[in-house]
């Protein structure tokens, strides 16, 4: 028997080696670290951290996007194993490509008509959003 599965996934090597090497050195020479934020703002009793915000440099445009690339791959891969991530959220309905007719995303099609698109249906109900270090 397996055990259920805690929808929580790590993808090995998504980022080469360098690549990681790299954004580690940048990071810590960076002037643009600052204390980690929360949603009210720095709270040190809440989270304790040093963070940079990629998203607002133009310095790190190259390695946003490069990051960016690789997450919106492994999180197409992310709900190809987990679709009710997909089918969930709001309800999809889509074009059956054998009958030509709307057809509710479900778990029992979404092989057929969910799997194929996974990419372009995650882009439909996901937003990928700032990235920080």
């Amino acid at each position: 028997m397996h055990a259920p599965a805690d929808f929580i996934e790590v993808f090995d090597g998504a980022l080469d080696r360098e690549f990681c090497d790299q954004l580690i050195q940048a990071f810590e020479a960076s002037p643009h670290r600052q204390p980690g934020r929360t949603g009210g703002g720095v709270d040190t009793s809440k989270k304790l951290s040093t963070d940079l915000y990629l998203n607002e440099h133009p310095e790190w445009r190259i390695a946003l996007q490069q990051v960016q690339k690789v997450t919106t791959f492994k999180a197409a891969e992310y709900f190809k194993r987990y679709p009710f991530g997909l089918i969930a959220p709001i309800a999809l309905t889509l074009l059956d490509p054998e009958t030509g007719q709307p057809a509710p995303l479900t778990i029992d099609n979404f092989e057929r008509l969910g799997a194929p698109r996974a990419m372009d249906l995650m882009r439909s109900v996901y937003r990928l959003g700032h990235i920080q270090m």
